[in-house]
């Protein structure tokens, strides 16, 4: 990591590391940093930091309008598709993407700044949830044992916004479950599945294609 970046992040928590991207949150900030270090340096590649940069952007346009696409087809769909009991609850099922953020240089480094940063579990860490560790609260053992029970219809409801994105970008793209938060909006009777990333891989999307 060059000085320029040590500076910037100086700051902010290593939260994530992923396939492209380490990820980082800033202590006075609601949002998260993304160095694309692994990105750069992925396949036995190492790719020059413009390279990369043109990469994140054409990412980052593509996951505005899969969000755009997601937003005014899929859930704007039959409501019963997109229909989920949860315990005794029925519960309208919205997938969100969310933007990545700006992309820049800094040092030798591409970093995408000011994605909305998600404090919720991952469906990932959802399903390994072990319904005997009393660590949780109540509220939260109850909602990760109802998330799990429905883990086909989640998947199912999860392949076929995935399956839109392709057919209108033409893009591989597949959303796994270490990128989708799920949270209960008791209010609008509404789960939100928020997706943080629309692709398992920015290389395999777009470099190996």
């Amino acid at each position: 990591m060059t000085g320029k970046l040590e500076n910037f992040l100086q700051d902010a928590e290593n939260i994530d590391a992923g396939t492209d991207s380490i990820v980082y949150k800033p202590k006075s900030d609601n949002c998260v940093i993304k160095v694309y270090h692994n990105l750069r340096m992925s396949r036995g590649k190492c790719f020059c930091v413009e390279d990369c940069l043109e990469i994140v952007q054409r990412y980052n346009s593509a996951t505005l309008k899969a969000k755009q696409v997601i937003d005014s087809l899929w859930n704007n769909s039959s409501d019963d598709f997109r229909s989920i009991t949860l315990g005794e609850k029925s519960y309208t099922v919205n997938v969100n993407i969310l933007p990545q953020g700006e992309p820049i240089i800094i040092g030798e480094e591409v970093v995408s700044i000011g994605q909305q940063y998600i404090p919720f579990a991952s469906l990932l860490q959802i399903y390994k949830y072990d319904p005997n560790d009393n660590h949780f609260e109540k509220d939260i053992a109850v909602f990760y044992d109802a998330i799990n029970k429905e883990r086909p219809h989640i998947r199912k409801m999860l392949d076929s916004a995935t399956e839109l994105i392709l057919n209108k970008l033409e893009v591989p793209f597949f959303i796994v479950n270490t990128n989708v938060k799920p949270h209960l909006d008791e209010s609008s009777k509404t789960l939100n599945l928020i997706v943080t990333d629309i692709a398992s891989s920015i290389v395999r999307n777009y470099v190996l294609l």
